[in-house]
């Protein structure tokens, strides 16, 4: 074999080698929420996916390259706060994309707080407790197996998209935004149509939902 063909079958081993290995780790926390009334997450530029399940405590998990530090989880005040590692914003300059994955138990009935800069945001499964997200930039998909707790999302640009498994919540609603389209895949009571906003209600209008984007479209199917 000729010193090039030897130089090349060890470069395809070496690029095979590191594409099987497991470059990846996961970090878990987990956390009791009795007598906690508001959950605090600060994802930064991390994209996070928060579900609702039937488990008995909250559990945080992010996926990043092995030797990375991950999540940091502190008590104060009956509040939990759940944020990252100051290492974590380095890790995505590098291109690496660690990902926070947040499991809220579905008994738990207060307040979830979300904040960030420009990492996206996923709902799924929710329920139980109310919403509420403030971000700069990064898209926003919120799935709800039943809309029973207020809502308010304000993001500064990213689209807004909440898909509800039931058609006719009863909710109020309120959606803003400065530049982009609103969309609502039902009909509401009493709509009123403004030039940057869509007011309205549906069945009895107990929930509160209240949606803002300066630069980006509104969607509720």
């Amino acid at each position: 074999m000729s010193r090039l063909s030897l130089l090349c079958v060890l470069m395809v081993t070496l690029l095979l080698s590191a594409c099987t290995s497991d470059d990846t780790a996961e970090d878990i926390r987990h956390a009791s929420l009795e007598d906690i009334h508001t959950v605090h997450i600060d994802h930064g530029s991390t994209p996070l996916t928060l579900e609702v399940a039937d488990v008995d405590s909250l559990e945080a998990s992010l996926l990043l390259p092995r030797g990375g530090e991950g999540i940091i989880v502190d008590e104060s005040q009956k509040s939990l706060n759940i944020r990252l590692n100051s290492d974590i914003s380095r890790l995505i300059n590098l291109g690496k994309k660690p990902r926070l994955h947040v499991v809220i138990p579905a008994s738990f009935e207060r307040r979830v707080v979300v904040k960030g800069s420009s990492g996206s945001v996923t709902g799924r499964e929710l329920r139980s407790h109310s919403l509420h997200i403030e971000g700069k930039s990064g898209g926003i998909l919120l799935e709800y197996a039943e809309l029973n707790q207020d809502l308010n999302v304000s993001v500064h640009s990213g689209n807004v998209r909440l898909r509800l498994a039931d058609s006719e919540p009863d909710a109020s609603w309120r959606l803003q935004s400065s530049s982009g389209r609103r969309s609502v895949a039902f009909p509401l009571d009493g709509q009123r149509e403004q030039k940057r906003r869509t007011e309205g209600t549906t069945g009895s209008g107990s929930v509160h939902v209240s949606i803002e984007t300066k630069s980006g479209s509104i969607t509720v199917e």
